[in-house]
């Protein structure tokens, strides 16, 4: 009896080292995905806001030229 009861406090030690490692390794990965997702989140909002900024200089541009348009056409004109 007292040696079935070894054998299966050994074993149960063998499961429980099992598991623990099992466990450290999921934990592994999960830490090794995070940072791949959020390396990743950060490369897409780096990128709209790169998208925006470009988007913002075209509309300033555009404006810039728009006004520079309504300057001139609103300049008395000079009789031909």
């Amino acid at each position: 009896m007292d040696r079935d009861l070894q054998e299966f406090r050994s074993k149960m030690e063998d499961f429980r080292n099992k598991m623990e490692g099992d466990l450290q390794d999921i934990r592994d990965t999960i830490d090794r995905n995070d940072k791949k997702v959020h390396k990743r989140l950060n490369g897409i909002q780096l990128a709209l806001q790169g998208k925006n900024f470009e988007d913002q200089c075209a509309i300033a541009c555009f404006d810039q030229r728009i006004s520079a348009l309504e300057k001139r056409s609103s300049r008395p004109r000079k009789p031909k």
